[in-house]
């Protein structure tokens, strides 16, 4: 489970990872499209906010089950 803060609630923290993870992997993305030329303009923008979306929630679940075994 997600770490709760004194109040229940989740931790800024796993906000900021989740937003950084997403931000690297839309950039990846969107820099993928268009080394390939791929880029189509607004119907691949649809494909760089879902790779976001995954991107920011996979990569806080590595980085969670990575700073678990960590400790």
């Amino acid at each position: 489970m997600e770490k709760e803060n004194k109040r229940g609630r989740l931790s800024l923290k796993n906000y900021l990872i989740r937003l950084l993870f997403g931000i690297l992997t839309g950039f990846v993305t969107y820099g993928i499209l268009v080394v390939f030329d791929l880029y189509k303009g607004e119907s691949s923008n649809l494909i760089i906010v879902l790779s976001i979306i995954c991107g920011g929630w996979f990569g806080w679940y590595v980085y969670r089950n990575w700073a678990s075994k960590k400790h």
